[in-house]
């Protein structure tokens, strides 16, 4: 299966004082995170990013909640532009079965941007190649046990670790996505090991 023409988008949120014991058939991330008591409050910080063969968006940081038009306004933002809609001809952009991926104005800002939009059967992260990229950031933004004590800080390693990021490793996993179809299908729809 031919996959340079496909685009991977989600959105994570991240912890300050580390992450939830995240899925190891996501098996980029040597090690789970360690949870220590924190001394502060604990917070979130919620980002969108989108990979594709050739492609890297630039990290977004989202509200707390993300609804159709928030999502819109991301997608018009990074996918829309006029450096890439002369991109986006024959691009599908494959995304999960989030409510808001599915909405009427996120729908029209895809085909204004002239993507299609495709999406993965119901809860199977495994299908997207980004969640290993998630796995990757969180290995590396709690490493040893790391913990934040203000947004600004965790936003600015979010941000570090996604700079660090090198095409080659994000064309490496959406050219997995051939293979991941296979396995799913041999699977009959169970977990696969991606």
């Amino acid at each position: 299966m031919k996959t340079d023409h496909f685009l991977f988008d989600d959105e994570k949120s991240f912890r300050s004082v580390g992450a939830r014991k995240y899925n190891q058939s996501l098996h980029l991330a040597k090690t789970p995170a360690k949870e220590t008591p924190s001394p502060v409050r604990p917070f979130t910080v919620g980002v969108w990013a989108a990979i594709g063969v050739g492609f890297k968006s630039d990290i977004e940081f989202t509200p707390k909640s993300v609804n159709g038009t928030t999502y819109s306004q991301i997608v018009a933002k990074h996918l829309g532009n006029e450096r890439m809609t002369s991109k986006n001809e024959n691009r599908i952009l494959l995304s999960d079965n989030a409510p808001w991926h599915k909405s009427k104005v996120a729908i029209q800002a895809l085909r204004s941007a002239k993507i299609d939009i495709q999406y993965n059967p119901p809860l199977s992260p495994d299908m997207n190649p980004i969640e290993n990229i998630w796995a990757w950031m969180s290995d590396r933004i709690y490493q040893g046990g790391k913990q934040y004590k203000t947004k600004e800080e965790l936003k600015s390693q979010i941000e570090h670790t996604w700079n660090e990021l090198d095409q080659d490793t994000i064309n490496k996993f959406c050219r997995s996505f051939g293979s991941r179809v296979g396995e799913l299908i041999r699977k009959d729809g169970q977990l696969t090991k991606y």
